[in-house]
């Protein structure tokens, strides 16, 4: 080949062998980005199933915007070292419980418990909410495309097994197990404070409408916590599947026990003192030996967690104990 040639073949591909080269390189280049680099989403976020009265949900496995829609996941959080983002009231215009309101009366309000409002729910950008199929099993969906919610299936009697599935759900298990113990331990000191006594004791509990009065058997939250001490109920009060029967004055003598523990339902003395006017009231029981006690509505009644019971379970060491 002529040498002249030759050399003006390479010196003409020369630009095209190095295309072709950087073409090469680029197709079969697999590495990847520093992992450092990569931004974090959503999606990367550690989840765990959790089953609960709605099914079995994936949630954060470290929480850190909760919104509670009922008075007993609000109590239940606060316990366990959560302080919710947002939170519903029992009703318009209500205020946190009073037991509460020393580390909830920053808590943005979210509506009410029978209707949370959504749109504030939404603009809070919870990444779990925590509420009840008994209240809500309605707008569990509509709760779903905002965030996962997780459902205890009722409140009341069963406050300390919602406990233990909040804690579960809060990544604070251990905490769980000690409120639970904590709280055993003060059922264990009063039944060691009244002795055989206890047992021979028939308490009454009693919430005063305005225009009833509601007595309380043993499927309600305060009905629970009386179980667990051993005080028995008296004739009527001791039915384990029902929660309470409604009286008018005219039948007082079914309110009666050997100790009577009465709530204001809306704290008007007005009520009380029309119960206790009746002429009735001076013959019961309890009346006669003054063993009447009026206590806090907020913990014994509307509450309903762990915090509430430990209020609860403090009054009645109080009012039994024995008379020095």
């Amino acid at each position: 080949m002529d040498t002249r040639v030759s050399r003006r073949f390479w010196a003409g591909s020369w630009p095209l062998l190095v295309a072709l080269l950087c073409l090469l390189t680029a197709c079969t280049d697999t590495s990847t980005p520093p992992t450092a680099s990569r931004t974090p989403t959503a999606t990367m976020i550690s989840t765990h199933p959790l089953t609960h009265a709605m099914g079995t949900t994936q949630i954060p496995i470290q929480p850190q915007r909760v919104v509670v829609l009922d008075t007993e996941a609000l109590d239940d959080s606060l316990a366990l070292g959560i302080t919710p983002v947002g939170a519903a009231v029992s009703e318009q215009g209500a205020s946190y419980l009073g037991y509460l309101q020393g580390a909830s009366h920053q808590i943005p309000k979210v509506g009410t418990t029978a209707q949370p409002d959504l749109q504030a729910i939404t603009k809070l950008k919870p990444d779990l909410i925590l509420g009840s199929k008994v209240y809500h099993e309605d707008i569990y969906n509509k709760l779903s495309l905002i965030s996962p919610a997780i459902y205890t299936e009722t409140v009341g009697s069963t406050w300390k097994e919602n406990l233990t599935l909040y804690a579960k759900a809060l990544n604070k298990e251990q905490e769980g197990v000690l409120l639970l113990q904590q709280y055993q331990q003060s059922i264990t000191a009063l039944k060691t404070q009244e002795g055989e006594s206890l047992g021979k004791t028939h308490v009454s509990v009693l919430r005063i409408m305005p225009d009833r009065v509601r007595i309380y058997m043993q499927d309600t939250f305060i009905g629970r916590i009386l179980q667990d001490a051993g005080l028995p109920r008296p004739v009527g009060q001791d039915q384990q599947k029902k929660f309470s029967q409604d009286n008018t004055y005219d039948n007082l003598a079914q309110m009666d026990g050997d100790v009577i523990f009465i709530t204001l339902y809306d704290k008007s003395n007005d009520q009380l003192k029309a119960l206790t006017n009746q002429p009735d009231w001076q013959q019961l029981n309890a009346v006669k030996d003054k063993k009447v006690y009026q206590v806090d509505d907020d913990t014994w009644m509307e509450g309903l967690g762990i915090g509430a019971a430990t209020h609860v379970v403090a009054d009645l060491t109080k009012d039994l104990a024995p008379a020095q």
